[in-house]
């Protein structure tokens, strides 16, 4: 069982580390409102806009393609990861700007 100092000293330990925290959120920088807006805004539509290219591109594989070219299917994924890596670097140039 713990004694008296035990948690006292418990108490004092986790005093001192909210005091601690409390100064160094003291210390950030926060994001402004627009920054915050603008950040939230580029996550969503580069979101969206990978969604709906995988999407696209899932579906021309498996209605268009995948039938006609049933053991050549690997082609199609380099190029799909090709498009995807291509959409990240946009995004990230939008992003940079």
């Amino acid at each position: 069982m713990a004694t008296v100092g035990e948690v006292n000293l418990v108490f004092q330990n986790a005093i001192k580390f909210l005091k601690e925290v409390r100064v160094e959120l003291r210390k950030v920088t926060w994001p402004s409102r627009e920054e915050m807006t603008g950040s939230t805004l580029v996550v969503i539509v580069s979101t969206l806009l990978l969604a709906f290219y995988l999407g696209l591109i899932d579906y021309v594989l498996i209605e268009g393609i995948q039938p006609t070219l049933a053991g050549n299917i690997k082609i199609w994924s380099y190029l799909t990861l090709g498009g995807v890596l291509a959409l990240l670097f946009w995004v990230y140039r939008i992003i940079e700007k």
